[in-house]
This record gives C-alpha cells, structure tokens and sequence, in this order.
C-alpha cells in the first residue's frame, strides 16, 4: 500500500485526492460489513429461535446500528488522515526503489 500511495504521490497526486480514495474504501467496506452484521444478526436470532426456543430469545437492538456504522466509519477514516502523512513518505521511497 505504501508504494502505491508513493506512485500517486510521484504522479501529482494531492493529498485530499489520496484521501478521497482511502474514504471512499473505507466508506465501502464499513457499509458492507454493517449490512453483514445486520444480516448475521437476524440469522443468530432466526437460529436460536429454532434450536432454543424455550432457553434464549434474542432480540435485536435497532437503536445501535447507526452508531455501530458510525464507530465503523470514524476508526478506520482517523487512521487513515493520521498514517497518510507517514505512508507518503514511506511509499515515496519504495516506488523509487529497484525492489519488487
């Protein structure tokens, strides 16, 4: 990933731009995998209903999956803004490098 960064950077690439790509990514990913969770979510209940109907319910907290999503989302965007900077530098080096 580095190396790829420094290729953009090499390029012309701005930071705002490298950071718009890393959003978008991560903006993908925490949809994709809130959507999975919610699924599994509704599977566990449906399995547990099934196998354990006397011992267990489960029921589903709607009220958290917004914040779920934000807490997805804010993680992984402040860890990107933050390691850019030092990636850059980093990937400047190993794109000019002869190394594969």
């Amino acid at each position: 990933m580095h190396q790829e960064i420094g290729a953009l950077r090499l390029l012309g690439a701005s930071t705002v731009f490298m950071l718009e790509l890393l959003y978008e990514d991560t903006l993908v990913i925490a949809i994709l995998g809130t959507f999975a969770g919610i699924v599994l979510t509704f599977g566990v209940q449906w399995f547990v209903s099934i196998e354990f109907p006397e011992y267990l319910t489960l029921q589903p907290a709607y009220d958290w999956w917004p914040i779920a999503l934000a807490v997805s989302l804010i993680g992984p965007f402040l860890g990107a803004a933050l390691a850019l900077p030092r990636s850059t530098k980093q990937g400047i080096k190993e794109a000019l490098s002869a190394e594969e």
